[in-house]
């Protein structure tokens, strides 16, 4: 006799997790340029298929050409798919985060493109929100609310609209349905979002001198809009009574009423850049941080008079410029850029405060880099850093870590730290900060491995022989004097000369730009994230860097023509590259760390396919090898495929596209008593061809299952009896 058994939400959320796959027998290659006239009949018609499916496209499902089709592909999100990195982390800073009330849900935010849902206390991924996204900054997610009731996810940034509409908007999923709306048409990217308490308003902070809009949740609809701003917002807090506090880069601090109407407008009393904002629970005080400033000042929330300075001293440089009230209201916590020593070394710290401001307790080590959004969370705080991390801190003051860093911290890859070969095949730089945790990889060889002292057949970037100064971490580069033009807020962070002093590379924040020897600028080329370090080939005619999110990129020097990327994952040393159309070599396990994003409509969430669904055409070891020899990816191709003899060309990837399955039951949380459950689900084929077959997987491992009927429908929806394997304490016993 077998019992009935609730089972554990760990094992349920892992069954929840259970992965169909659905096979549709296709060809993927590279992705084409979205140009028709260029395409295939079967192309075109994938194409067709999908800009119906996400409400762009009328016309006949043809194969053909036409204005119908132009038209289609201008008015929805680009159709391209892009390569991204995935480790089940983000791999660019989290800038906001968003809580619900009860404090089992949490949302962060990041220049990754991405918005994650995890679940609290544990910190287990529940799901990745992917919305549409495009080149450099197009789809960076610089803020994200939840409701407090956990239902509405907002999010905003970089919209990925903005080229071609001029405009940006806000994203509202409803987690409980799926369902994508964009609000709003703002002047500038999205800095700062706050729900009110009952979750009916939404506020948004804007960049520029755009000022504040509060939205209806439910429509969408303007409730309110204040321009009157000569700088930036940052800082969002509702108070309960439905008031709201903005801070903004102008100085000033702005307080309106629960009706909305400018009631209160000061300057903030302790930094000209006020930045957080935080109401405690009984709407009666105000905390504001400032950026790159320690003092946190507390303000009444109704008039912003000033009520206290906290007390901040003992620290040195940075800032405290998040803030967060507890739940009761008695305790303050700010953390931002300022650190201290630790057994551990150098990290940034939150410090405590009672209500009038005075220091409370020991200061909590929060972790290497910078504190960039703190919320109130149960009895304690759930705090985001720039690394990328986030961790819960206990009403008693105890910091536990959830996510952390997995990408390589390029950080300060000077000197040894970023070492090439003469042909640039084999590169040594640190996992971690500067040169720790060095590794080498080699292409020929295929091959990681630890290099904890250096190589001499390695060089360093050089970085004399021409007059460049003023380079590191300055804001005004110079050559022979004269400052070389940047743009606002860059920052340069790293130099490399040519052999033979014929020109020169400068990483910074947003470019690789490159000069002559006369110091004329060339090309810029934008990368993935900060550019920490670069370095030349022996000849000069490659240029590699490392970046922010972790790769390293090989750019060819004529022209920035990106020729190969490395990604290795620190913790587990499992790497894979790539080149620009995604042919790759990895180590074992390690191919699933890219794929490809792949938009649909603008309220659509977008789809991704991790690479190894495309094993049988991209992984190319013989095309990555040779890419460097080349410099040039076509040839590279041409020449791996007359060796291979592999003749028959392969279909752009947007042609063949797998199926995508969606498990709409059982429900999280289900009892079940016998050795085999049905699922239900969904399922929608992006590029239109038949689904021939369907796997369920329990763990990663197949199972025998039953019921599966072949369709070429673009959606269908169906049931499946699967078998499931025995599994220590979550069987029920016979």
């Amino acid at each position: 006799m077998i019992g009935r058994q609730l089972f554990s939400r760990h094992w349920l959320a892992a069954f929840a997790g259970v992965a169909l796959l659905a096979l549709a027998g296709f060809a993927p290659a590279h992705a084409a340029q979205l140009d028709p006239a260029r395409m295939s009949a079967d192309t075109i018609r994938a194409l067709e298929q999908r800009l119906t499916d996400a409400g762009c496209y009328k016309g006949a499902i043809d194969g053909k050409t036409g204005e119908a089709l132009d038209a289609a592909i201008k008015a929805c999100p680009d159709q391209r798919p892009i390569l991204r990195i995935e480790t089940g982390m983000h791999t660019a800073p989290i800038h906001r985060i968003g809580v619900d009330a009860a404090c089992s849900l949490l949302a962060t935010a990041s220049d990754d493109k991405t918005v994650r849902l995890w679940s609290l206390p544990d910190g287990r991924l529940k799901r990745v929100v992917r919305l549409p996204i495009g080149e450099g900054d197009a789809g960076k997610v610089f803020a994200t609310a939840l409701s407090p009731d956990g239902r509405w996810l907002a999010a905003g940034g970089w919209d990925a609209a903005y080229d071609t509409t001029g405009k940006h908007s806000l994203t509202i999923v409803d987690l409980s349905s799926g369902a994508v709306r964009r609000v709003g048409a703002f002047e500038n990217v999205i800095n700062e979002i706050a729900f009110s308490a009952d979750g009916r308003r939404v506020a948004v902070g804007l960049g520029g001198n755009n000022g504040v809009r509060v939205l209806d949740s439910a429509t969408g609809d303007e409730l309110h809009a204040d321009r009157d701003y000569g700088a930036r917002v940052y800082g969002l807090a509702f108070a309960p009574d439905g008031g709201l506090i903005a801070s903004s880069d102008d100085g000033q601090l702005r307080r309106y009423g629960p009706d909305l109407k400018l009631t209160a407008k000061r300057g903030a009393p302790d930094g000209k850049d006020p930045y957080g904002v935080a109401i405690d629970p009984a709407g009666r005080r105000a905390a504001v941080g400032y950026y790159e400033e320690i003092p946190v000042s507390i303000l009444d929330a109704k008039t912003l008079a000033p009520l206290a300075r906290a007390q901040t001293e003992g620290l040195g440089a940075g800032d405290l410029s998040s803030v967060a009230w507890s739940r009761d209201g008695g305790t303050l916590v700010a953390g931002g850029q300022a650190k201290e020593v630790f057994a551990s070394g150098w990290r940034r710290i939150l410090r405590r405060f009672d209500a009038s401001g005075r220091r409370r307790g020991e200061d909590i080590a929060a972790g290497p880099n910078s504190i960039f959004d703190i919320q109130p969370c149960g009895e304690g705080f759930v705090f985001a850093t720039a690394e990328p991390s986030f961790g819960l801190v206990s009403a008693q003051g105890v910091a536990k870590g959830l996510q952390g860093r997995r990408s390589p911290n390029m950080r300060g890859k000077l000197g040894p730290a970023l070492t090439l070969s003469r042909d640039a095949a084999s590169v040594r730089f640190g996992l971690d900060l500067g040169e720790a945790k060095a590794v080498l990889f080699d292409l020929a060889a295929a091959s990681l491995a630890d290099s904890p002292n250096a190589a001499p057949s390695l060089a360093p970037a050089k970085v004399d022989g021409l007059p460049v100064t003023d380079w590191e971490n300055k804001p005004t580069p110079k050559f022979h004097g004269k400052p070389l033009a940047l743009e606002d807020y860059e920052t340069p962070r790293a130099l490399a000369v040519r052999p033979g002093g014929s020109g020169f590379v400068l990483a910074t924040d947003w470019w690789v730009r490159t000069y002559g020897a006369k110091g004329n600028a060339l090309w810029t080329h934008p990368g993935p994230g900060v550019a920490w370090g670069v370095d030349f080939s022996a000849d000069g005619d490659i240029v590699v860097v490392a970046y922010g999110d972790g790769t390293i990129r090989w750019l060819r020097w004529s022209d920035g023509q990106e020729l190969l990327a490395l990604f290795v994952e620190p913790q587990s040393r499992k790497w894979v590259a790539w080149t620009p159309s995604g042919y790759y070599m990895a180590s074992a396990g390690g191919e699933d760390l890219i794929g490809w994003h792949v938009n649909r409509g603008w309220t659509q969430e977008a789809d991704f396919f991790p690479a190894s669904q495309f094993r049988a055409d991209y992984n190319r070891p013989d095309i990555v090898r040779l890419v460097l020899q080349t410099k040039d990816e076509a040839e590279a191709v041409r020449r791996a495929n007359a060796t291979a003899k592999r003749e028959i060309p392969a279909k752009p990837i947007g042609a063949a596209l797998p199926p995508v399955v969606t498990i709409t039951s059982p429900a999280d949380g289900s009892r079940f008593s016998s050795d085999s459950v049905e699922i239900g689900y969904t399922l929608r084929s992006p590029s239109g061809l038949p689904v021939d077959k369907l796997d369920v997987l329990a763990d990663g491992v197949p199972v025998p299952a039953t019921g599966f009927e072949r369709t070429s429908a673009g959606e269908a929806k169906g049931r499946v009896v699967a078998s499931l394997p025995r599994k220590d304490g979550m069987r029920p016993s016979r």
